[in-house]
């Protein structure tokens, strides 16, 4: 649909995705890819070793076809009803309704996601896993794995109903099948034959730990992690990948295992996630049904987005984004509880103790209080338990915000026996100040910085070992700068217009603006341009700075389809709105408009090849 080989398709999203994460402050310590050089090998190795022991098979099938584009389709090319629930729109092989997972044959009435063409079964040689001998080592291995309802209740039913499933598709994109076995036979039938997606993507974990050792000094890296058992292996994901990941990534590994003296590290916590749906329905960018990640961040700032995306997180069952309870959530919580008690803390100090950090007895039935809420958030890290941490970080600043009431600073101040007191109240709440910097730093780590730098702590948080802070340590004497409101409050307007915004994208796209007059359209001034100049602008992956010859003039036009094209538009003639306000975007002024179709395809220019350059278009 964009006229794009595979391979820019996946360098383009790879590429915008590490970007989000950066933004939102998400670090790797590398962000690799199956396509790195390590991959191909190793999920050949992987398959001929499965193949040697008798796990996989060749069989001739009954795959989907569509006639009119003559070929078959990969299961990412098929729509249909979900055999499971019935949900008309499952994909290939998995319902993201019910989160069931099949082979693209058993979809009742198929169609090709393409062209909407009906689908027919024809027959094609495959290989095969076997999936159904694996049964009885999966159900010993599942039942030893303390892991979350939601996971095992997918996986083990799956496991009872265990067999052999397609490891190989018809197409030219992806891993390609080894012409050789291991004992030196051709393997045959293998031309526009690769790996199914979900055969090598998990190999990936391997091939990717390979590609970020290569990096280093000691290229064998790799295998302290994944070949030793001592490795605690955890992996995070969505519900709809839990089966891959709890039932045939482990049945690889046990076959592939089984052939080999070098054993790779089976799994040993799955903390996977339900869904999270937007204001009570299913996200969806080609319906508008989505919240803008770029415009969010430079809204409201990655942290608070960090902050409500884990109090609300989706641990045991579905959880809903919503726009109202982001603000409640946002106003009474993050703003209310956490970064008002830390505001009032630091100015109790600038006020009552000239900005500087008392040395006195800290209060300590207070301190224990808060310290029991510590230990708990640590286990709730620890089994990753992220919406149950966050809950006790405002509990810890619920119970902090009552011990400043009780105490009262101000009225403390006021008298000579209260000042006495005054100091071991103040070095009380600046530690409690320092233990919520300490438990809130995975969730939102700017800001805890933030708080760990009034401190006077030089070296990082995010570097630190939890226990080594811990200890009752303040930097007694250290001079505190004024302090600054962390956050501000959202308010009521700005939710209104994103709801509006939210509704006006999800309106129907058939539905015809308002009805103009004829002078009205003529008061469009529409002439052919030729693009002369394409520039990024930095911190937007949506808009482009492009220079337009009009034949009567040079003009510089900012237009948010860097998602889309790029330098290669230099020479192309355009459609372009001339006598359009100018107007700044990202500080740039924008002098027109280059005309566009957008549907859920894509985007495509009107481009011009005969016309001069200034031709007025009517």
């Amino acid at each position: 649909r964009r006229n794009q080989t595979p391979q820019e398709l996946v360098d383009y999203y790879h590429d915008r995705n590490k970007r989000f994460f950066e933004d939102i402050g998400i670090s790797f310590d590398h962000y690799g890819r199956t396509t790195n050089k390590y991959h191909l090998p190793l999920t050949q190795e992987f398959f001929l070793k499965l193949l040697d022991e008798g796990y996989i098979e060749k069989k001739e099938t009954l795959q989907l076809y569509s006639k009119s584009e003559q070929r078959f389709l990969a299961d990412r090319y098929v729509k249909g009803t979900c055999p499971k629930c019935g949900h008309p729109e499952a994909r290939g092989d998995e319902c993201l309704n019910c989160a069931a997972s099949f082979e693209a044959t058993d979809l009742i009435n198929p169609r090709s996601s393409v062209t909407g063409s009906p689908l027919v079964k024809k027959e094609t040689a495959h290989w095969y896993l076997k999936l159904d001998e694996f049964k009885n080592k999966l159900s010993d291995w599942i039942e030893k794995k303390d892991w979350k309802k939601n996971v095992l209740n997918f996986s083990i039913p799956f496991i009872e109903e265990l067999r052999a499933r397609a490891i190989t598709r018809d197409i030219s994109w992806g891993v390609p099948l080894p012409e050789m076995d291991l004992k030196g036979q051709k393997i045959a039938d293998i031309d526009d034959k690769v790996f199914y997606v979900w055969f090598d993507a998990p190999i990936g974990y391997l091939s990717i730990a390979q590609d970020w050792a290569a990096k280093g000094e000691n290229k064998d890296r790799w295998k302290e992690y994944w070949c030793d058992e001592k490795t605690t292996f955890t992996q995070f994901l969505g519900k709809d990948n839990i089966i891959f990941h709890s039932v045939i990534f482990p049945a690889m590994l046990m076959g592939r295992n089984n052939a080999s003296s070098e054993t790779f590290k089976m799994v040993d916590h799955l903390a996977a996630n339900e869904f999270l749906t937007l204001e009570k329905r299913q996200m969806s960018k080609s319906s508008g049904w989505f919240v803008d990640l770029e415009k969010f961040n430079n809204t409201y700032g990655t942290e608070m987005l960090r902050f409500y995306l884990a109090i609300s997180s989706p641990e045991q069952q579905d959880a809903d984004f919503s726009w109202d309870d982001f603000k409640t959530n946002i106003n009474k919580n993050l703003i209310g509880k956490f970064s008002n008690f830390i505001h009032r803390v630091f100015s109790f100090v600038y006020q009552f103790a000239d900005g500087i950090i008392p040395r006195a007895e800290n209060d300590a039935d207070f301190i224990l209080r808060i310290k029991n809420v510590l230990e708990r958030t640590r286990e709730c890290y620890s089994n990753y338990q992220v919406r149950k941490a966050v809950e006790n970080i405002i509990q810890i600043s619920q119970i902090a915000n009552t011990y400043v009431e009780n105490r009262a600073p101000w009225e403390l101040q006021k008298t000579e026996e209260g000042q006495k007191q005054l100091s071991s109240v103040l070095s009380s709440l600046l530690l409690a100040a320092k233990y919520l910097a300490i438990a809130s730093s995975p969730i939102i780590p700017k800001t805890a910085e933030k708080i760990w730098n009034m401190l006077g702590y030089k070296e990082k948080l995010d570097q630190q070992k939890w226990d080594e802070v811990m200890k009752e340590i303040l930097n007694e004497g250290y001079k505190i700068n004024k302090p600054e409101v962390l956050f501000k409050k959202i308010e009521g307007d700005q939710i209104k217009e994103e709801l509006e915004l939210l509704n006006k994208n999800d309106e129907p796209k058939h539905k015809v603006k308002k009805m103009i007059s004829f002078d009205d359209f003529m008061a469009m001034d529409i002439r052919v341009g030729l693009i002369e100049a394409v520039e990024s602008i930095p911190k937007s992956n949506k808009l482009l700075k492009i220079r337009v010859n009009l034949g009567f003039e040079v003009r510089t036009i900012v237009s948010g389809i860097a998602q889309f094209y790029d330098e290669k538009l230099v020479g192309s003639k355009v459609s372009v709105l001339v006598n359009l306000e100018p107007r700044k975007i990202f500080g740039i002024e924008s002098q027109g408009m280059i005309l566009a179709a957008a549907d859920d395809t894509g985007l495509e220019l009107l481009f011009h090849k005969n016309p001069d350059v200034g031709t007025e278009i009517s």
